[in-house]
């Protein structure tokens, strides 16, 4: 947002117009910098995952980072990282629900700590985790925080279609329903760990979708949409929202061939980056039950 002194009225409203951004820094060396996707923040806490290779083969270790300023669609990252490190951009959420799962340091738990459930040899719960109930994480989200996540997925739904169709007025408008159906929960309904979550990728699908109404052609609308999709497949798999499979779908050469997903609620793929032009091209990553 930029106040601008109006000369001659030149200046109409809702007109779009171009600038540059020139920032003066003391800073000797080049700014780090990273894609949004790559960083996930509670408070004031912000984490990327750095990918290690050894003989083992490859794991994520999680590294605290401090953001600078916002560009755009990037991060600068003031300390944390050094260049050359190789870090996740894609599927950071995934990855953190795998450490918390499994006691390691994650995002909400910075030490790390084991879960008290255990199971005996016949699968059966442990004694220990029945008389530990305090310690025990609740992994189910309320059927009415469920409920209120429906009409998000119906509008994602619909604009995953409307890509597939390529039919650029009505994935615009699925994403305008987004918008105003992220807003439209409570979020209240989101509690202990849950909350952080919503929190995070609300926002993301709040900002990914505020100004689709004024895109100019259905590639800007796809682009949008891989974000957006980034959102609701992190959703889907922390919430598990809806009562039948959800799908989690990738194309290789989506996001000029980094790759990209998306859900769908038949295991076909119907390839909403590319359309007609490439119906086919993607393959099933996962299952969300």
């Amino acid at each position: 947002r930029v106040e601008a002194t109006n000369h001659g009225l030149f200046l109409k409203p809702e007109m779009f117009v171009a600038g540059m951004i020139v920032s003066r820094s003391n800073r000797d060396n080049a700014s780090l910098t990273v894609p949004k996707t790559a960083v996930m923040w509670t408070g004031k806490r912000s984490v990327v995952y750095v990918m290690r290779t050894s003989d083992q083969g490859v794991s994520f270790q999680m590294r605290e980072v401090t953001l600078g300023p916002e560009l755009g669609e990037s991060f600068v990252i003031e300390s944390g990282l050094q260049p050359g490190d190789e870090i996740v951009i894609h599927g950071t959420f995934s990855i953190d629900a795998a450490a918390q799962l499994a006691g390691k340091p994650s995002m909400m738990n910075r030490e790390g700590r084991k879960s008290m459930v255990g199971h005996d040899h016949d699968g059966n719960e442990s004694n220990q985790a029945k008389n530990n109930p305090v310690q025990r994480t609740n992994l189910t989200l309320s059927n009415e925080a469920k409920k209120a996540l429906q009409p998000i997925f119906d509008a994602y739904f619909k604009m995953k279609t409307a890509l597939v169709n390529d039919d650029f007025e009505n994935a615009k408008e699925a994403g305008n329903e987004i918008n105003r159906d992220v807003n439209e929960v409570d979020m209240k309904l989101f509690q202990g760990d849950f909350h952080a979550t919503w929190m995070k990728h609300s926002s993301i699908l709040e900002q990914s979708t505020l100004h689709v109404a004024h895109l100019s052609n259905i590639q800007a609308v796809r682009t949008k949409f891989i974000e957006i999709s980034n959102a609701m497949v992190a959703m889907a798999e922390a919430f598990s929202p809806l009562s039948l499979p959800i799908y989690v779908q990738h194309c290789p050469m989506a996001d000029s061939n980094n790759g990209a997903d998306w859900l769908s609620r038949e295991e076909e793929i119907r390839n909403p980056y590319f359309g007609a032009s490439m119906l086919t091209c993607g393959e099933v990553r996962n299952t969300i039950q």
